[in-house]
């Protein structure tokens, strides 16, 4: 298992993942919403539609492609890591 982690304005999460050939699932999620985005509706399609479910999905430069079974998908983009100025 492999640790996974992203955040957007709207979503940070943590989880666990496996792959296996062309899929993906995510597993064991620590996910939190912010204040100013519909927290309800957007952890309850991480908790349904992500985590526990096989996706295939695709990288693609610094673009991870995550295919879901209702038939969207999901651009995760790799960030560089910002040096904090003193």
């Amino acid at each position: 298992n492999k640790v996974f982690k992203g955040e957007s304005n709207c979503l940070k999460f943590s989880t666990s993942m496996e792959i296996e050939g062309p899929n993906i699932k995510m597993n064991n999620a620590n996910a939190l919403a912010a204040s100013n985005c519909n927290k309800v509706i957007l952890l309850t399609h991480f908790k349904e539609n992500i985590l526990g479910k096989w996706m295939s999905y695709k990288i693609d430069g610094d673009n991870l492609y995550l295919y879901l079974s209702d038939d969207s998908n999901i651009r995760l983009r790799k960030t560089r890591p910002q040096i904090k100025k003193r």
